[in-house]
């Protein structure tokens, strides 16, 4: 999965990419990130409008990575979060390789 989506957190924002989702929260990765601890919301492209997702960002990575986990979400959000995780599980058109996240050592 990759979603391109917009971070914003007191009054600021940022580009950002979403690289897994699921029902209670996301890992996204960008050049600017919150701190631990604080409010955000994301906003993503789906279908023909966007989808706003609030959150707290529970953990920052040294490869500018972060977890989200999700306030409460409507019932819209609930199932635009649904549609788009069995997306990202819709086997691959043969011939793909499936995606890996790098890992960098020492």
């Amino acid at each position: 999965m990759s979603i391109a989506a917009t971070l914003s957190w007191s009054g600021r924002s940022a580009g950002v990419t979403i690289l897994n989702l699921g029902p209670n929260g996301l890992y996204a990765y960008g050049s600017q990130l919150p701190r631990v601890g604080e409010l955000v919301q994301i906003h993503a492209p789906y279908k023909s409008g966007t989808i706003v997702l609030a959150g707290t960002v529970r953990w920052v990575n040294e490869h500018n990575g972060f977890g989200l986990q999700f306030e409460l979400l409507g019932a819209r959000e609930t199932h635009t979060v649904t549609e788009l995780m069995r997306a990202a599980h819709a086997p691959a058109p043969s011939g793909t390789k499936p995606w890996r996240v790098p890992v960098r050592s020492g």
